[in-house]
């Protein structure tokens, strides 16, 4: 199958001086040491998987943080409002209903800010969405009803909505057309594939490369002979999902099992591990580190106290 072994990695690292241990800690650094009180961080860390996270304050104002310079923007008008993705700049939020749903008015509202902070807009037509899920320079994935995957958009500047009938892998929604994304096409077949039930083979796309899980391993690819184990599986659904707790981003893949969270730099062959205490914690990539939101205690019965952090390699 020419997999790659971890030791092999870190010869690779050694010979190009980039660093003498594949499993760390955080480097020391001032941006590093800084972390955040947040409130109710899910499904997932609003992220672009590279350089902004966005999050809701215990005072329940949501921040942008540049983990390239550690500068934290505040979003305004839009108190209370939840951070669900980062994409072409943009910060899409969920907003608490304003009404009892009814005819023409769902209740729900979502809001758009850019990620330097400022002033926030209402998403177009959001008075008649059930959610709305992921953002791009363009669009936003949105949905009329109970529908995964989301099949309707809208564009969040002039109101335009869309329907795309079939959106396996998913639309690049920084493109006017909806264009399909560019992810990495190949299939993987490790030993012992294909399987006698799909359903124990999971597939996760990303632009650059593909992360399998199957009977319980997790196995990132380059190409369909070029691959290394990166942990143990059990937790992804047939297809990498939006809200999966898998992350994929141009540097590297992180994931989160109740207390443990992990990432894999599959550029530089750089692995991070750590667990606490508590379920719940979550991770996102980011260029040169990860981001950190560790569950910390309940304030009440819909308001979870998490802590963030940016932990740099």
């Amino acid at each position: 199958m020419g997999e790659v072994s971890v030791k092999k990695n870190v010869r690779w690292l050694l010979v190009a001086g980039i660093a003498g241990i594949v499993w760390f800690a955080a480097a020391p650094s001032p941006a590093s040491a800084r972390s955040y009180n947040a409130m109710n961080v899910s499904p997932q860390i609003a992220s672009d998987n590279h350089r902004y996270v966005s999050f809701q304050k215990r005072n329940r104002i949501p921040y942008v943080l540049d983990t390239f310079t550690g500068k934290l923007e505040r979003i305004k008008g839009a108190y209370a409002c939840h951070p669900r993705d980062i994409g072409g700049d943009r910060v899409l939020m969920i907003c608490p209903h304003k009404r009892r749903p009814k005819h023409n008015d769902t209740g729900f509202r979502a809001r758009v800010a850019s990620v330097h902070g400022g002033p926030s807009t209402m998403l177009p037509h959001s008075r008649r969405l059930h959610d709305a899920f992921e953002i791009g320079k363009v669009w936003v994935s949105v949905g009329y009803h109970p529908d995964n995957p989301p099949r309707k958009f809208v564009n969040w500047q002039t109101g335009i909505k869309r329907t795309v009938r079939h959106v396996k892998n998913g639309r690049d929604l920084d493109s006017k057309t909806l264009k399909p994304l560019k992810l990495q096409k190949f299939t993987p077949k490790p030993k012992g594939y294909p399987p006698e039930d799909v359903g124990d083979f999971s597939v996760c796309r990303g632009e650059n490369v593909v992360v399998t899980e199957f009977r319980d391993d997790l196995t990132l690819w380059w190409s369909k002979d070029r691959s290394v184990r990166i942990g143990k599986g059990g937790f992804l659904y047939y297809d990498c999902e939006w809200y999966d707790p898998l992350r994929i981003g141009p540097e590297a893949v992180a994931w989160s099992v109740g207390p443990a969270v992990h990432a894999y730099n599959y550029r530089t062959g750089q692995s991070f591990d750590r667990r606490f205490g508590k379920a719940g914690s979550r991770i996102t990539p980011v260029r040169d580190g990860v981001v950190i939101a560790r569950k910390i205690r309940n304030v009440g019965k819909f308001r979870h106290l998490f802590k963030i952090k940016l932990i740099r390699f």
